[in-house]
């Protein structure tokens, strides 16, 4: 299967007033749905509590709440746990509404990975940064810091240090932005489409720095066998001479 640099979200994901660990978990939930998986309920996603918790850096008890909210609001349409042949129970399988049949917006996968490994509470911000630009082809939109606070739900202060850890991270690029009588409008705002870089080969500097210390090693260690030979030669002559063995 081809895999997408984007997650696709339901638009009203960011109105139905959830905290920042359900949305964590809803947004995961999203990202691992795949076309392919479908049954007569719909698309659906399997996957154990356990995993949910590790890779939203939340509890269990946590991520077992915010699926049982999710499930209330209707995110989550439904919850299957089927049963194995030896009468235990299975993995939970979550079916979730296809979030292209309505208003949806895309997210940065690597992005996404990026805010759940740095800091949770990134995660609204970007969110609404995605649905603003998703109506723009250059994936671009003003706003000012009330502004975004207000939408999101969340203080000034808290807005300004969220975009600017944003900044620093490249996910998101913010351009000053003034008036024809040199005072300060709202900013524009672009995102940056980050990519999985593969691995590359060794640049040609740091491979020679790689051959410096082999050979270094190696000259080191063929000193370190003639020291010792010459110390058993030595004590070998100087036995023979004084009539030891």
């Amino acid at each position: 299967m081809k895999k997408y640099n984007y997650i696709v979200i339901p638009s009203d994901i960011l109105k139905n007033g959830l905290t920042v660990s359900e949305l964590t978990v809803a947004v995961y939930l999203f990202s691992l749905l795949r076309r392919d998986k479908k049954n007569s309920y719909g698309m659906y996603v399997k996957v154990k509590q356990t995993t949910i918790a590790r890779c939203c850096n939340v509890s269990k008890e946590t991520a077992a709440r915010a699926l049982k909210k999710l499930l209330g609001i209707g995110i989550i349409s439904r919850r299957i746990r089927g049963i194995k042949e030896n009468r235990h129970l299975g993995t939970c399988s979550y079916v979730l509404p296809d979030p292209r049949k309505g208003r949806f917006f895309k997210a940065n996968r690597t992005a996404i990975k990026l805010i759940f490994a740095s800091g949770l509470s990134l995660l609204k911000t970007y969110l609404y940064c995605c649905l603003s630009a998703s109506s723009d082809d250059k994936e671009q939109f003003f706003h000012s810091y009330s502004d975004i606070a207000a939408a999101v739900g969340s203080r000034r202060s808290d807005i300004i240090s969220s975009v600017k850890c944003l900044v620093k991270m490249g996910i998101l690029i913010k351009r000053c932005r003034k008036t024809r009588s040199g005072d300060y409008t709202e900013n524009l705002y672009c995102l940056s489409n980050k990519k999985e870089k593969p691995p590359t080969h060794i640049s040609k500097k740091k491979e020679a720095n790689l051959y410096t210390r082999i050979i270094s090693h190696y000259i080191a260690v063929v000193k370190r066998y003639f020291i010792s030979f010459r110390k058993k030669v030595c004590e070998s002559v100087y036995y023979f001479f004084r009539g030891g063995v």
